[in-house]
């Protein structure tokens, strides 16, 4: 992730290694703290944010190789 910028401990965004959210979890985000970067080993990064509906904030950005 490059950027994030979403309400700390009301929205989320959750990183899978797989396919779905039934795949292993590498992590979940909130606030303004970018993660180091992720490695998803099975070839498939699978990727949700969860939010609220108080505040309307940037969300996040991401690049992957």
């Amino acid at each position: 992730m490059t950027a994030l910028q979403t309400e700390c401990s009301y929205d989320y965004v959750f990183v899978f290694d797989g396919p779905d959210a039934d795949s292993r979890l590498l992590g979940s985000f909130s606030g303004q703290t970018v993660p180091t970067g992720l490695y998803a080993g099975s070839g498939f990064m699978y990727i949700r944010l969860f939010s609220d509906t108080n505040y309307v904030l940037k969300g996040f950005s991401a690049h992957y190789t």
